[in-house]
């Protein structure tokens, strides 16, 4: 069984239809939405990583596909990674940001590092999947550029490239593990991978 967190957003939405049909009656997806509407072939479970039992979400699960997002990713990650181990998950895959590579030192970044030495320290499987920003977030700007022509983001000094072309390094990934985890190309554009053995 595959769990997918973050099931409702762009990249969640995009790794379940990559999963279907092949691994139909072995998805799982977890939302907070009771009202969430998934295809056929995916078992949905309702629970919010910040403070639902996971232990029913994990259950019968060998790997996870989690996405994390907003000031809560390291705890929500902690608490996810820690009910993995009681349930003897076998590999984590998680979307991450490209700065954790570089050393970043953003909000964002310091959360996702703070998640991805929880789970490198788990003994549990990993895989870190580091994109670069999506051109489809930039629609959230539509506000700050109508009211001010400046976009602002918690990146202090820092800057973020946003680009459509594929890291070669993550397409080959992606290609090496298509069976189990069919990457979509809203993910492929420029990630880096960094996984465990």
């Amino acid at each position: 069984m595959i769990l997918i967190t973050g099931a409702t957003g762009t990249v969640g939405s995009e790794v379940i239809k990559a999963l279907l049909p092949a691994q139909a009656g072995n998805l799982r997806v977890l939302t907070r939405d009771p009202g969430a509407v998934f295809p056929d072939g995916a078992q949905k479970v309702v629970a919010d990583l910040g403070d639902s039992d996971l232990a029913p979400a994990l259950d019968g699960v060998h790997a996870v596909f989690s996405i994390t997002h907003g000031l809560n990713i390291a705890a929500h990650d902690h608490r996810l990674v820690a009910a993995a181990q009681r349930a003897g998950v076998e590999r984590i895959v998680k979307l991450s940001v490209r700065n954790v590579g570089h050393d970043g030192t953003d909000p964002i970044t310091t959360l996702h590092r703070a998640g991805e030495e929880a789970i490198r320290d788990s003994g549990i499987g990993w895989t870190f999947l580091r994109p670069t920003a999506f051109m489809s977030n930039a629609l959230n700007w539509a506000g700050m550029i109508a009211a001010g022509q400046v976009v602002y983001a918690p990146f202090a000094a820092g800057r973020a490239a946003v680009t459509g072309r594929p890291a070669h390094s993550f397409t080959d990934w992606a290609k090496a593990h298509r069976a189990e985890f069919p990457i979509p190309d809203v993910v492929q554009d420029a990630a880096t991978i960094e996984e465990s053995r």
